[in-house]
C-alpha cells in the first residue's frame, strides 16, 4: 500500500479522493502491524526491497518487488499483504491473487498472507504446486475407444491361443 501512495504522490497533487485512500492505506498499514503480532506473528521486515529476474527473450531482467510485511511464525516465513477497501482484501481478486503469487515466488516464503485490516482478518493463500485439471480428459473419443479396446483385447487372446497350441 505505501508502494501505491509513493506513486500517487509522484504523479503530482493528488485528488481528494486519492489523498483519501493513501491516507487509508498508510492507517491500515500501521494497524496491520500491530494485528499480525497480536495474532502471534513476528514482524521481520517491512516493505523490504526485492529483487527478482526474471528472462524476457532469453535476456534477463530484473524487477523490483516491495511486499508490506515479512512475517514468521512457528518457524515458517510469510509475506504479508496489506489490504484495505471493498474488493482488494478478497483473495480471489485477481490482481491481488497474482500479486501474492507473485511475493511466493520471487520472494521463496512459506506461504502468503492477505491482511485485511478493518475487518480484522488474516486469509492464508495456497497455490498449487502443478496445473490441476476441473474435468477428467475423455480417453480415446467415445466409440473409438471402445473399439480400440476390444481389438486389442482380440489380439490377445489370439495371441495367447497361439502360443498354447
Amino acid at each position: 500500500m505505501a508502494q501505491t501512495a509513493r506513486i500517487l504522490w509522484l504523479q503530482g497533487e493528488p485528488s481528494r479522493r486519492a489523498k483519501r485512500r493513501v491516507a487509508r492505506a498508510i492507517q491500515g498499514e500501521r494497524a496491520a502491524e500491530r494485528f499480525v503480532q497480536e495474532q502471534g506473528y513476528r514482524i521481520l521486515a517491512v516493505q523490504p526491497e526485492y529483487t527478482w529476474t526474471l528472462r524476457v527473450d532469453g535476456r534477463p531482467a530484473s524487477v523490483t518487488l516491495r511486499p508490506d510485511l515479512v512475517l514468521e511464525r512457528d518457524g515458517r516465513r510469510y509475506i504479508g499483504d496489506v489490504k484495505t477497501g471493498n474488493s482488494a482484501p478478497d483473495p480471489l481478486t485477481s490482481s491481488t491473487r497474482r500479486q501474492l503469487l507473485e511475493y511466493l515466488i520471487a520472494c521463496k516464503v512459506d506461504g502468503v498472507l492477505v491482511i485485511d485490516v478493518e475487518a480484522r482478518r488474516i486469509r492464508s493463500l495456497v497455490f498449487p504446486t502443478r496445473s490441476v485439471p476441473t474435468a477428467a480428459p475423455a480417453v480415446g473419443g467415445g466409440w473409438g475407444g471402445v473399439l480400440l479396446g476390444v481389438g486389442l483385447g482380440v489380439t490377445a487372446i489370439l495371441l495367447v491361443q497361439r502360443v498354447l497350441h
